[in-house]
This record gives structure tokens, C-alpha cells and sequence, in this order.
């Protein structure tokens, strides 16, 4: 204390000897002329410059000299027996006041920037940078390019009892492998803010044609497909976006994540038997959804071509498939931290040539499509199918599940082909109803959680807290370790009903994920799957063990 005014040295109560000087005529009730006003503030400004210059050499580590001292006409204007705590309270209401303040002038800036028209097309100077992958786009980003791609490569193990390969109605030779699961390479992006596009073909699917005198392994190539390859206008009022091309059908949170968001290396047996099929998941067509309510009540329709060929094309009249999904976010919190998800579809259509072929693989893949081990496998000749696809998924923290059921009536069948179990069964008009569920339970133990899509409601990429490196520094060795997340799977898939014998699989997975960076992951499962066909000496257990090496952008 000093003439009865306390002082500090340092930034927080620099500002406040100024504040009590100002507030002191307001503290003692005083009226004050402009001129006395004017002369106080100039005052005030003195003092500040004075302040501010030690407060430089305070934190320039100097000398400030002798402390700041008011005498006479400076230390008018005090307020007697004002303490530290009065000052401290003085400083602190002002400083919160003009921090709100620019909060609010922030805030409202933010408001009139986003409600500001633009004219679309006006800026078209385009700015780089990296999220996950190469991104350029205007500053408005009504035009936006992304290139993109993901390569997956496979190492297999597999293992079965010689009766399940070779008994009657046995899965045959069941081998290891080494195969690129995936290789795609395309390019996504906006036009004119309102029109979107993405086009990345496969290049490692397989087309299988026997020729006499050549061997499975032989008579197998790669060849490029269409996969994502479709054009959409977003923003429409009311029903806001129309996409068209090679689409996902509506079902399915699991079918609907991409291949690059895979907790397991592959999708569960209800995914392979009944979403999946023979045409890789896509299929030619449209697809309508629009989200309300910050995007936590969804709704999408597709209609789409039902094909039993990976090539993207269908010939024959009719043969749609109709497809209505809708989900909805009870809880979502913390940017998708915590969330519960809920929802389901409902599909009917019409078989594509009067048939459909429901198989269960083993789930890790033992070479290319036409040379993998099937676990059960059953083609039905009928018009029509009808399905139900429940699904639901929670994610707390570090820990996520969802469950999904599958109900399958196909109508109208007369044949039913077992290609483990001949012959051929022919028999009037029937309903047939197939089953199966998946259940899966994951874990960070790195702390991150799984990622989640509120536009489109599937689940999307970890943002991975500390990416994975080892180098040699003055220090030592330093090291980040990347993000580790295990897991385990049931799915099951039951082909039997009335009175046609195709068969049950069972799948039990467990699995490692360690992600390096959130774009490149090693994965490794073990896999015990099961089939049992009634009437059949070859039913039993084949086991696995495949680690995959994934990158994508």
C-alpha cells in the first residue's frame, strides 16, 4: 500500500488501475464536468503508458524500477479504503463484460456471413489442403474436387477338417490365399454448390469363365467394375437430394458404411446372404433422402435395378427394387461421442430373371469372389421378395455395438437348387422365409470412438488421437502409437424353411484394429465359422486367421 492505493505489477491489474479511477466518481457519487472528465482521462492515459511500459520490461525479464506510485492530482479520484479484493472484482466485471461483448460482436458476424447471399461461380480461386486426403476448393466451396481411392491387400490362413472339404456335399479344398481385396482409384466432388458427383470404379473384381481344359485359378481374372459411380442434385425443397447412377441400395447401417470404415474385413453373413448378393452392393438406379432436425431424423427411398452381375446393368422388364429407410438420433451428443442410433427399412422387389441366389463365405476371404469358400448356398426361382431390416447402435466413448436383423420372404417359388445338396427340388407356388442377425461389440483402448455420418446415418472414420510414429531424437527414442480398437462378431444366417433344406451358418470373429492414421489401418481376425446341412456328413467347423493392410484417401 502506498498513499492508500494498492498496486501490482502484472497484466491482469494494469487494466484495473485505470478501471478505479474511472469508477471512482460512480463509487462515490460524484458528477463530474467534461472538463474534469477530460482531465481524469488524460490522466488515466498517462498512467497507462506508464504502466504498459513496465509491464514490457516485466515480461522482457528487466528491471521495472521503482514501483508505480500516484501522487497528488494522480491519486484523486481513488476511493478510500478500496482493497485488493474490491480492485480484483472491479477488473474482473469489466473484463467479463467486454468479453461477452466480443462474443456476441463474433458471434453476430458469423450469423451475417452465413446468411450473406454470394454469387455462385463469382470466386473461382481454388485453395489446397489435406484432410484425410487431397481437397481443393473456393473459398464458398460451391466447387470442390477430391481425389480418392483405397487399396486393400490380404493375407489368409484357413483351416477344416477333411469332412467338411471332402465329405458328400463338402466346401472342398479349403486354402490360404494371398489376394488385393480392394484397389480403387477415382474422384469425388462439387459443382455449383448444389450438384455433386462421385466416380471410383474397382479394379480388382474377378470374372471367372471355365474353358476345357483350364483350372479354376486359370480360367479367373480381375477386371475393373462400376462401384460409386453417380451424379446428385442436393438442395431440392422438400425431398433435398436426388442421386443417380451405381448407388447402395437404402438398407442396411452395415451394407451402407463404406469398405474403408470396416471394423472387420468383411461384412457378416446377413450381409453376404441377403444385401450384398452377386451385383457387389450396388446397383443401378436412384436415390431420394433428406434429414430435418440438425440432421438427427433421416428419411431415404431408393429404386433401383435389381442385377445379379457386377458390371452395373440390367435387361428385362420391371425387376426394381423399392427401398424405404428411416432413422432417427435420441441421443448425440458431444459431436457424435455418445450417440444411440435407431432405425430400419423395409425393401420389396422383383427378382432380376425370376431368381436369387442366398450363399454364406466364410468370413475372411480366401482368394478372388470365384474362388472363395461357401459355407451354405441356395438359389431360389420365384417373382418376388420382401424384406425387413431393423438396426440399432449405440457408441459411448471408446465403446460401440449395433445389432441388425434380417427377415426375408421370397414369393412365389417353385425351385429351389442346393448346391451342396441335389437334386433340384420342384414344387408348386411358395412363400419362403429366410432369417439371420448380426451382433458386434467394439472397443478403443486408446480412448477415440467410432465415427458417425449424421447426413448420412452410417458409421464414417476415427479421428485418431495420436497417430503412430518412432524416431530418434536428442532425447531418446519418441514414439506415438496410433490408436487400437478390438472387437468381437456373431452372425448367422438360417436357409431353412418350408420344407427346403438350404442350410445354417454361423460366424464368431474376433478382431485388432490399429490405426497408424486415420487412413491407414492393419487389421488382423481370427474367425471360427460354422455350417450345418441337414442330411449331410460334411457339416462342421473351418477356421481362419487374416490380417489386412488398408489405406484409403
Amino acid at each position: 500500500m502506498h498513499n492508500g492505493v494498492w498496486q501490482k505489477r502484472g497484466g491482469g491489474l494494469l487494466l484495473g488501475v485505470g478501471v478505479v479511477l474511472l469508477a471512482a466518481s460512480t463509487v462515490r457519487g460524484e458528477e463530474l464536468t467534461p472538463e474534469e472528465l477530460r482531465a481524469r482521462l488524460d490522466r488515466v492515459e498517462k498512467l497507462n503508458q506508464e504502466l504498459l511500459k513496465r509491464l514490457e520490461a516485466l515480461e522482457s525479464g528487466g528491471n521495472t524500477g521503482s514501483p508505480v506510485i500516484l501522487q497528488g492530482k494522480e491519486a484523486e479520484g481513488t476511493v478510500p479504503g478500496l482493497d485488493k479484493d474490491a480492485v480484483k472484482k472491479i477488473v474482473g466485471d469489466y473484463l467479463k463484460t467486454e468479453d461477452e461483448k466480443k462474443k456476441k460482436k463474433e458471434e453476430e458476424k458469423k450469423k451475417e456471413e452465413a446468411e450473406q447471399w454470394y454469387e455462385v461461380g463469382k470466386d473461382l480461386g481454388m485453395t489446397a489442403r489435406w484432410n484425410n486426403g487431397l481437397h481443393v476448393e473456393t473459398k464458398d466451396k460451391a466447387f470442390r474436387i477430391h481425389p480418392t481411392g483405397r487399396f486393400q491387400w490380404d493375407l489368409v490362413w484357413m483351416t477344416a477338417p477333411d469332412n467338411v472339404m471332402f465329405g458328400r456335399g463338402g466346401v472342398g479344398d479349403v486354402l490360404d490365399a494371398s489376394a488385393f481385396r480392394r484397389a480403387r482409384v477415382g474422384v469425388e466432388g462439387t459443382m455449383w454448390e448444389v450438384i455433386n458427383f462421385h466416380f471410383e470404379p474397382d479394379f480388382f473384381n474377378t470374372l471367372n469363365v471355365l474353358t476345357p481344359g483350364t483350372t479354376p485359378q486359370q480360367a479367373t481374372s480381375t477386371h475393373p467394375v462400376p462401384i460409386d459411380n453417380w451424379i446428385e442434385v442436393a438442395k431440392l425443397p422438400i425431398i433435398g437430394n436426388v442421386r443417380m447412377g451405381s448407388v447402395k441400395p437404402e438398407y442396411s447401417i452395415e451394407h451402407l458404411t463404406s469398405s474403408r470404415n470396416l471394423d472387420f474385413l468383411e461384412r457378416s453373413l446377413i450381409g453376404d446372404a441377403y444385401i450384398v448378393g452377386l451385383d457387389n452392393g450396388f446397383q443401378p438406379g436412384f436415390v431420394v433422402y433428406n434429414s430435418w432436425c440438425d440432421d438427427r431424423i433421416r428419411v431415404a427411398s431408393s429404386i433401383t435395378k435389381n442385377n445379379e452381375n457386377i458390371f452395373g446393368f440390367n435387361v428385362g422388364d420391371g425387376e426394381w427394387n423399392y427401398v424405404l429407410r428411416v432413422t432417427g438420433l435420441p441421443v448425440y451428443e458431444h459431436e457424435g461421442r455418445c450417440l444411440v442410433h435407431v432405425g430400419g427399412s423395409v425393401c420389396h422387389k422383383d427378382l432380376d430373371q425370376d431368381q436369387y441366389r442366398f450363399r454364406s463365405r466364410t468370413t475372411l476371404r480366401n482368394g478372388p469372389a470365384a474362388l472363395q469358400t461357401r459355407l451354405t448356398d441356395i438359389v431360389l426361382f420365384g417373382n418376388s421378395m420382401d424384406m425387413v431390416l431393423p438396426e440399432f447402435a449405440v457408441t459411448w466413448g471408446p465403446f460401440n455395438m449395433f445389432v441388425e436383423y434380417a427377415g426375408v420372404w421370397t414369393n412365389g417359388v417353385t425351385v429351389a437348387n442346393n448346391a451342396f445338396l441335389p437334386p433340384v427340388q420342384n414344387f408348386p407356388g411358395r412363400t419362403v422365409f429366410y432369417q439371420g442377425f448380426n451382433v458386434e461389440a467394439l472397443y478403443f483402448l486408446t480412448g477415440e470412438n467410432r465415427g458417425y455420418n449424421k447426413k448420412m446415418a452410417f458409421f464414417d472414420r476415427p479421428k485418431v488421437l495420436t497417430n503412430f510414429f518412432r524416431v530418434k531424437t536428442d532425447e531418446g527414442i519418441c514414439t506415438g502409437w496410433g490408436a487400437w480398437q478390438v472387437g468381437v462378431r456373431y452372425s448367422w444366417t438360417d436357409f431353412n424353411d418350408a420344407g427346403i433344406n438350404g442350410g445354417i451358418a454361423q460366424d464368431w470373429t474376433l478382431g485388432v484394429n490399429w490405426f497408424l492414421c486415420p487412413t491407414f489401418k492393419i487389421q488382423a481376425n481370427y474367425v471360427i465359422n460354422r455350417r450345418d446341412i441337414a442330411g449331410l456328413p460334411s457339416n462342421g467347423y473351418i477356421q481362419g486367421f487374416g490380417i489386412r493392410t488398408a489405406w484409403d484417401f
